[in-house]
């Protein structure tokens, strides 16, 4: 027995010390990186609990065996710490590290922080380690933050921004707080230096040097979405609506009918924007001249109503949805006040953005029937407002609107977008944003909870929820966001099949049967033949042939099921290998 007991000792001994901190399981993904450093603390835990073995003879020292084992650990967290030192020294230095160089450092420090959540049962000095490092690299941080704070010069503000946004895009331990460092130097930079334009010189710095650090800055930080509006927009403008239109590519275009409603929607809008784009301006005129332009047309499955007189008013309804989109986010414009091209500072669409949503309502067609539709808008492009806006618009033409993403985050992220607009003009309660299957369980329940419905019909013979299905519905448009992933094996051609359970005392009573009998190898007319069938068939008594199917598969089932081979020792359930 002793001599079983100090073979496993010495294996487990053995083995930790041959193990390398720094191996396949901890290079790669953080959960099995946790996982490696679980295993290893259980082993050491095991190795401590050994101790009070010492008293036996073995044939070798266990308290010396075990903490040799302890300092050889020890030794390799401290060399990961040593790496971790070399990094910080060229850090410190500003020596010029390289990606390879940030990558070693994340495995390292990674390393470190797994060690230090998971190894519970020895004392490596790791918090102490970490916090060092921590230190070092944060200092490093308050000293370029302080240069920003000091200096006049705005290249060498620049250079103290793109240090530290280097430091957060390569490092994803402190990205968040480094990032919440930069925010407030913006903003501290802005206010000390009372220059209202401050930030747009800042910017133009910034967007000389092509890197993606520079581009993360303005593109990633708050202060800066005034300047990258601008940006965007001076880049669009060289994409009128001619370049748009000899680039449209489909069959049967009259190009010339969609050059002509957009004319008609940009005199509109630059019109309403002309008149309103002053601070704190109502907008209760514009928005009830909407509102009557819309009138209240009664869209119903049976009978869609889209008329020339409708589509006619497509142009003027666009127009006034994009000028409220405009002037209510014109915060940008009213804080660039000494920068040139002040108006690049407003959120405005360009031409593909209206084109598109044109193609999407078919004008431009022969007939402009409204049909399906298929756009293709490029990642950047502007999608999420081509919706948001075509989404709108026919909520004030009498749809039941509902846009439908593969992603729950990004369908929520829309929807806020354009949230503030939809409120305006009264028509939330008519769109709709989600994941397919959101969609789906929204239109199931649309008159009734469907799933309580089915179960109290069957359990009582009787449905006593309040149905809406007396209520004349509007007809549904379903815009589909990235309709790729809509035709991906996932969605397309599949079927989603709702379904409920039904409860009852009588129907555990049968399931426990067949379930104790399992071994019986039991048949169907046996079962029918028991009072536990019986009593479930008199429950339900309209419903025996939902009661015979489901005792078939329950039949077969535990005929097929294979459970796995258990003891049960002490309270405790091992499984059998």
């Amino acid at each position: 027995m002793l001599q079983s007991i100090s073979a496993k000792i010495q294996a487990v001994i053995a083995e930790l010390t041959s193990q390398e901190l720094i191996n396949k399981d901890t290079k790669e993904f953080s959960q099995q990186r946790d996982q490696f450093y679980n295993k290893l603390n259980e082993k050491l835990l095991i190795l401590d609990e050994a101790k009070v073995l010492s008293k036996y003879a073995f044939g070798f020292n266990v308290n010396e065996a075990i903490e040799e084992c302890f300092k050889s650990i020890a030794i390799k967290a401290t060399d990961i710490h040593t790496n971790i030192n070399k990094f910080l020294k060229s850090f410190v230095e500003e020596a010029g590290l390289t990606s390879k160089d940030y990558d070693f450092f994340n495995l390292y420090y990674n390393n470190l922080l797994s060690c230090r959540q998971e190894v519970k049962g020895a004392k490596f000095e790791i918090n102490d380690k970490i916090d060092k490092i921590e230190k070092e690299i944060f200092d490093k941080i308050r000293m370029w933050e302080q240069l920003v704070e000091k200096e006049s010069s705005i290249e060498n503000i620049s250079m103290s921004l793109i240090n530290m946004k280097d430091v957060s895009n390569n490092i994803p331990s402190f990205n968040v707080k480094i990032n919440q460092r930069i925010d407030e130097v913006l903003i501290n930079h802005k206010n000390r230096t009372k220059i209202t334009n401050a930030i747009s010189r800042l910017g133009a710095i910034l967007i000389q040097d092509l890197s993606c650090v520079t581009q993360s800055i303005i593109a990633e930080h708050k202060a800066f979405q005034g300047y990258a509006l601008s940006l965007f927009n001076e880049k669009i403008q060289k994409h009128d609506i001619d370049h748009v239109l000899e680039n449209l590519r489909s069959d049967c275009i009259d190009k010339s009918k969609l050059k002509t409603r957009y004319h008609e929607f940009e005199a509109i809008y630059k019109d309403l924007i002309q008149q309103n784009l002053k601070p704190n301006v109502e907008l209760n005129q514009l928005i009830l001249e909407t509102k009557r332009i819309a009138g209240d047309i009664k869209q119903t499955s049976g009978n869609i109503i889209w008329n020339a007189d409708v589509r006619n008013r497509i142009t003027k309804l666009l127009a006034r949805i994009f000028a409220l989109w405009t002037l209510q986010s014109a915060h940008h414009y009213f804080e660039a006040q000494d920068v040139e091209n002040k108006n690049t500072y407003l959120l405005k669409l360009h031409a593909a953005q209206v084109v598109s949503i044109f193609r999407m309502l078919s004008l431009g067609d022969k007939n402009e029937e409204l049909k399906n539709n298929l756009v293709q808008i490029e990642t950047g492009e502007g999608k999420s407002v081509t919706l948001g806006a075509t989404a709108l618009l026919l909520a004030l033409l009498g749809f039941n609107v509902h846009c439908a993403c593969y992603s729950d985050y990004l369908s929520q992220r829309d929807y806020n977008g354009f949230l503030k607009v939809f409120d305006t003009l009264g028509v939330t309660q008519n769109i709709r944003y989600g994941i397919f299957n959101k969609l789906y369980e929204e239109m199931i329940h649309r008159n009734e909870e469907i799933r309580q419905s089915v179960e109290q019909f069957i359990s009582n013979g009787s449905n006593n929820i309040v149905s809406n299905s007396q209520l004349i519905e509007r007809a549904k448009i379903l815009l589909i966001d990235e309709v790729d992933v809509f035709f991906s094996q996932d969605f397309y051609g599949n079927v989603c099949t709702p379904s409920t359970s039904l409860r009852d005392p009588t129907i555990t009573s049968l399931t426990n049967f067949i379930w104790t009998q399992r071994k019986s190898k039991l048949n169907l007319n046996q079962v029918k033949a028991t009072p536990e069938y019986v009593a479930c068939s008199n429950r339900f008594p309209n419903w025996e042939p939902l009661i015979l199917e489901a005792v078939k598969s329950l039949i077969y089932d535990v005929i097929s099921f294979e459970s796995h081979n258990y003891i049960v020792k002490e309270d405790k359930i091992g499984y059998k290998e």
